[in-house]
């Protein structure tokens, strides 16, 4: 049993193990952007108006096109306002203008300050 385990030790640390493949970069970066634009276009408005820059948690996609809310929507804002912290970083390390990033965030900064 022993030398099971001393051999898929030695098989995992001596292979290289990436959670993303450097190959598929492009293809990573293109998934999320699509997701983002999901994000801001299917389930929430951008603004400062009541119920502005609060993602929704559901979406009827009928004749109406509503958006639902739960009771969990600070959780869903602090999750949201991680996400443009986290691009913000990443697009002012790439030398990418983050303008737009910027001011989603001060709007979702605002609907926390709404709510609270």
């Amino acid at each position: 049993m022993k030398k099971i385990i001393y051999a898929l030790l030695f098989v995992f640390i001596i292979t290289d193990i990436y959670a993303q493949d450097i190959i598929h970069e492009y293809q990573n970066l293109q998934k999320y952007w699509y997701y983002r634009f999901r994000l801001k276009n299917d389930f929430m408005l951008v603004g400062d108006c009541q119920g502005c820059s609060m993602p929704a948690n559901t979406r009827n996609k009928g004749l109406q096109n509503n958006l639902y809310w739960s009771d969990g929507g600070a959780s869903d804002l602090g999750w949201y306002i991680g996400i443009l912290a986290t691009e913000y970083k990443l697009l002012s390390d790439a030398g990418e203008p983050t303008d737009t990033t910027v001011m989603e965030l001060y709007y979702a900064l605002e609907a926390f300050n709404r709510i609270d």
